[in-house]
């Protein structure tokens, strides 16, 4: 076992076929020696957000009651993604005689598997503390730096698109209402897919290169991205443009277009932004405030993209076509400039390749050979 070989007798690996106390304590304490780097970043990431703090004493902090509503809003969206899938699954292939019956078993199957809950019970908390102080950091920005680069990014777009406002470039395809609902659908369903992926690596039976590789780019571009340079390049985004006071409001035709749409199918965005907008003028965090540059959505459907072609061809071309619909959506929806989905699909790309040696590294150390023998004694159990 000390060589970190993996193929490891059974009988070596008392944690995995038995249970007791004991065995769940040795268990952890090895996912944690193998997993540490995940659980450390999270950490990290929260004390540097205290120290920070202190030099923003009225900071506005985010409740921890609602982030505690959060963590169980993040598992419902999982479980609304898992019971979905098994449905597809059930019409497409399995066909069973009592689809509720069957859904009932598998559900079972993932909270009874020690291999599974194993992995969650380190990834998971991780998870939830790292997304706690994202949000209050982001809540925070406008306290920190106030909104000033709305305006360059605008003139920016401009001259990167030869005179034309982006979104003015999408008009003849995208511009009527039903065309925009889909877009919105489709852009709203950006936050299942990216819970779903991260949960669904909480509670995997194993845990791969791919899958730590993915972790850490997450963790990476989220905190440099949408926190250090979202801090340093403040800015709210096109919809908000004149309520910033900015003038002219270039963006006006775009939210009109919008309104009218919103007569005829409804654009969420629209009531997402007036909400956002409600909670900036109250000092409120909850919904983790205005944000624009870089785009997180357009990074995250990136790394989502990444991912997926690690698990399979296909599933790399649909989350590229998923990633692509982002880009669009987020300039015709006026949640960001062109160049907020450029930077943020640079900086994604960027940590993704930065990420690749270090999950490598990760991988090759003895307690992580160690706890993927103990996670495959566990799935067979």
């Amino acid at each position: 076992m000390s060589n970190g070989n993996p193929s490891v007798a059974l009988e070596t690996l008392p944690g995995a076929v038995q249970g007791g106390a004991s065995a769940l304590r040795e268990n952890l304490r090895l996912a944690y020696a193998a997993l540490w780097p995940i659980p450390a970043f999270a950490v990290l990431y929260f004390i540097i957000s205290r120290l920070l703090w202190a030099f923003v004493p009225h900071h506005v902090p985010y409740s921890i009651p609602l982030a505690f509503l959060s963590a169980l809003m993040f598992l419902f969206a999982y479980g609304v993604i898992f019971i979905f899938r098994r449905i597809w699954v059930y019409i497409r292939h399995e066909n069973p005689k009592s689809p509720t019956l069957q859904l009932a078993r598998d559900l079972k199957e993932v909270f009874a598997n020690r291999a599974a809950l194993l992995n969650f019970a380190v990834i998971y908390p991780a998870f939830i503390l790292f997304m706690f102080t994202f949000t209050e950091l982001k809540g925070n920005i406008p306290l920190i730096n106030p909104y000033g680069w709305d305006a360059t990014f605008a003139h920016l777009d401009k001259a990167l698109f030869a005179g034309h406002d982006p979104w003015r470039l999408l008009e003849p395809l995208l511009g009527n209402a039903y065309v925009t609902f889909i877009i919105n659908f489709v852009y709203n369903f950006w936050f299942f897919l990216f819970l779903g992926s991260l949960i669904s690596v909480a509670i995997s039976r194993t845990i791969t290169q791919a899958d730590v590789r993915y972790l850490l780019s997450f963790m990476l571009a989220w905190s440099i991205g949408g926190s250090l340079l979202a801090t340093l390049f403040s800015s709210a985004g096109p919809a908000f443009y004149g309520r910033l006071g900015l003038s002219p409001d270039v963006y006006a035709p775009l939210m009109n277009k919008l309104h009218a749409f919103n007569q005829v199918l409804p654009v969420w965005a629209l009531e997402k932004q007036d909400a956002l907008w409600s909670l900036f003028e109250m000092k409120r965090v909850e919904l983790g405030g205005m944000s624009a540059f870089p785009s997180m959505h357009n990074a995250q459907a990136t790394l989502m993209a990444l991912y997926a072609w690690k698990l399979g061809r296909k599933l790399g071309w649909a989350a590229t076509i998923y990633a692509g619909f982002i880009m669009t959506g987020s300039v015709w929806l006026g949640w960001h400039y062109a160049v907020d989905a450029m930077a943020g699909i640079a900086i994604a790309w960027g940590l993704w390749m930065l990420s690749g040696p270090l999950a490598a590294a990760i991988m090759k150390r003895p307690a992580m050979r160690r706890y993927r023998a103990v996670l495959r004694a566990l799935a067979r159990a």
